[in-house]
């Protein structure tokens, strides 16, 4: 993926997981995974600092069906 604001390359921080539906035994439990897309350019204003996994931005975060 490219950054929107300097077309440079993200790359994926740390990534955390969430579910869905598991308050309910009626309800199925859906898992996704939280990707934060981060910038690694110094000179974007979007730039996520330079230790990944504790950024001072994210572009995005990509939220991926797990099953």
């Amino acid at each position: 993926m490219k950054c929107s604001a300097c077309g440079g390359t993200l790359n994926i921080g740390v990534s955390t997981m969430v579910f869905e539906g598991d308050n309910s035994p009626d309800t199925p439990t859906i898992a996704f995974q939280l990707l934060p897309m981060i910038c690694s350019n110094p000179e974007c204003s979007m730039y996520g600092g330079h230790d990944l996994s504790n950024p001072t931005k994210v572009v995005q975060t990509l939220r991926q069906k797990m099953n």
